[in-house]
């Protein structure tokens, strides 16, 4: 869009007007809105995080430590795949662009990716089913969900450079990441007993979030941060990268990602939990607890305290922005 009105402008000086005005434009509140809801599938994969280990032990029979290893493993072949995906998208040269294509192309086939992962065999082997679980875990989460977070994170480098813009649109998509997960989580268990409690139900429900994952992509635009990370990043080294800078950022996300949903395995595992057993031992509880209470509490805790005295970009953002568009007046005179 923004190419078109600056070949429609005419001469040299109305197209440097109209290009300073696209990428400082205030955006309408239903981009900002349709950028928010994109960001649901960040929801999906936080739900699937949350639930799938005790979806394998107690429902498919695999030991907690033998998933923990697998999903640890998997997230080092995620961020590969990261660098790949984001080389892929900076590569792209579509009319529409070079990350919104991919939300379309990937839309449909990341949502039933999702539903793909809840229909292991379960008259398999613990081998066969282990296999099936790492193929299609990967399918979602190294190939789909990459492509597509880093295809809808490099949008927020391209629709604007006003980084008040930027922390709006970052507030849309973190409601709508946030209250996704915590509805989603808070759901989740409640609706499975009341599809039946089986396989069956896992499927039905995952089946759903999986259309709901779709209909978020096709939204079509993540963090302020990355994008911010983009100007800086041309700013010293006058090169711009958006796809492998987002594909960085997402490759610390899935390492980040990976331990995290491989700590629930071991943990498990370290604590004697039974899968299947109604009362487990202190310890057990223990571990759960600190999994999902304690443990996160201090994260955060640990994250707000980098980011209110360490991240002083605003300082020099006005700075950073002054210099970028002075060397793109130079570039085109």
């Amino acid at each position: 869009m923004c190419d078109k009105l600056i070949k429609k402008a005419g001469t040299k000086e109305k197209r440097k007007e109209v290009l300073f005005m696209e990428m400082h434009k205030k955006l309408k509140f239903t981009e900002k809105l349709s950028y928010g809801i994109a960001d649901l599938p960040e929801a999906a994969n936080s739900i699937i995080a949350a639930f799938l280990t005790m979806f394998y032990t107690d429902n498919i029979g695999l030991a907690a430590a033998a998933v923990g290893t697998m999903f640890f493993i998997s997230k080092l072949f995620d961020g590969i795949s990261d660098i790949l995906a984001g080389i892929l998208i900076d590569k792209t040269r579509t009319k529409w662009g070079k990350a919104r294509p991919w939300l379309l192309w990937l839309s449909v086939p990341t949502g039933l990716s999702i539903a793909l992962i809840f229909f292991i065999p379960q008259d398999g082997s613990k081998t066969m089913q282990m296999i099936y679980a790492f193929v299609t875990y990967n399918l979602f989460t190294s190939i789909m969900f990459t492509i597509t977070g880093i295809a809808r994170s490099s949008l927020l480098a391209l629709m604007t450079q006003d980084f008040r813009e930027r922390g709006s649109m970052a507030s849309f998509g973190m409601f709508f990441g946030l209250a996704g997960t915590i509805l989603g989580c808070s759901l989740t268990f409640p609706l499975i007993f009341k599809l039946g409690g089986d396989i069956r139900a896992w499927r039905i429900l995952f089946g759903i979030y999986g259309v709901i994952v779709t209909a978020g992509l096709l939204a079509v635009p993540v963090s302020t941060l990355f994008a911010d990370g983009i100007d800086y990043g041309e700013y010293k080294t006058n090169r711009r990268i958006e796809g492998m800078g987002s594909a960085i950022t997402s490759f610390s996300q899935k390492i980040s990602s990976g331990l995290a949903q491989a700590s629930i395995g071991w943990i498990l595992g370290l604590t004697g939990y039974i899968s299947g057993q109604a009362v487990q031992s202190g310890i057990t509880n223990m571990g759960i607890i600190s999994m999902y209470a304690w443990m996160p509490a201090a994260l955060l805790l640990a994250i707000f305290i980098i980011l209110k005295f360490c991240y002083k970009y605003e300082d020099i953002a006005d700075e950073v922005i002054n210099t970028l568009e002075n060397r793109k007046k130079q570039a085109r005179n």
